[in-house]
């Protein structure tokens, strides 16, 4: 176990001036970092519900209507979280 093992622990400037890093990654503040989380917990959120859309019985008009509902709520989060970023 020599030093280059643990160089990326310790050396993390090295790597942010390479230029190969992204900017997906840099948290400068606690509300960049809760900004970046919410985003992850919504991307997760829609991912299921698309998932459960999936396996949902449809044998009224009533529940395509619940479905497009959805939908219209998932863009709209999508929609005000991304406007917030701006």
């Amino acid at each position: 176990m020599g030093p280059t093992t643990y160089s990326f622990i310790s050396e993390p400037d090295e790597a942010k001036d390479s230029g190969q890093s992204t900017k997906l990654l840099v948290i400068n503040s606690l509300d960049d970092l809760k900004s970046k989380l919410a985003k992850v917990i919504l991307m997760i959120l829609v991912v299921t519900f698309f998932e459960v859309s999936l396996s949902m019985p449809f044998v009224e008009a009533v529940d395509l209507v619940y479905f497009v509902l959805g939908i219209l709520m998932v863009s709209l989060a999508l929609y005000f979280s991304s406007r917030s970023s701006h």
